[in-house]
């Protein structure tokens, strides 16, 4: 399985951590040490959600023809990511949300909650669970859903997350109005990653 991956990098903490200052960087210095900090930070991820990655390029994908984007450089195309990215995940919720239904009939975490612990009630009757229960693959596969919004929502980074914020440590997209008074602080790096 592929897909795009990017990352929020909070450019200061890249340079921090480099030991160095942007002035003593050209622009082509600052946009490598961009990189390798987020290929750092994608390191982390793999052996667990990610297998490998590397850097995008117009070979791999031409509506990505650059690897590191600036906001101080193109807030248009940065933001248009951020949104992006942003939109993905609540289509990877509402997914789920679906999922969840159609394996379970509902929704209503209460009631799924419900389902479950009846199901563990030895004294109940046939007739007071609902037959689905007694089926482990659903009881797998509302666990598994339900695990996944989860963690959409606490913004654990997951292969299906398209997006970490090195910098907050969470795959939550940021509002990107906080960041614009701040561009020069900000880049994206997009990924090609296999899961």
């Amino acid at each position: 399985m592929f897909s795009t991956e990017m990352i929020l990098v909070h450019i200061p903490s890249a340079l921090k951590k480099a030991e160095k200052t942007r002035e003593e960087l050209t622009k082509d210095e600052l946009r490598k040490l961009t990189a390798d900090f987020a290929a750092a930070v994608a390191d982390t991820f793999c052996g667990t959600d990610i297998h490998s990655y590397e850097l995008m390029s117009a070979e791999i994908d031409h509506d990505y023809p650059e690897p590191v984007i600036f906001a101080d450089e193109d807030w248009e195309t940065f933001t248009s990511y951020l949104d992006e990215c942003d939109q993905g995940q609540k289509l990877q919720a509402s997914h789920l949300l679906d999922f969840l239904r159609d394996n379970t009939g509902t929704t209503d975490v209460g009631e799924l909650l419900d389902r479950l612990l009846l199901s563990h009630d030895r004294g109940a009757t046939a007739g007071e669970v609902d037959e689905r229960v007694w089926n482990m693959d659903y009881l797998d596969q509302g666990a598994w859903a339900l695990r996944m919004i989860a963690q959409f929502i606490k913004g654990t980074f997951m292969f299906e997350s398209g997006f970490y914020d090195s910098f907050r440590k969470t795959a939550l997209v940021p509002f990107y109005e906080k960041l614009k008074n701040k561009r020069e602080d900000w880049a994206l790096v997009i990924f090609w990653c296999f899961g």
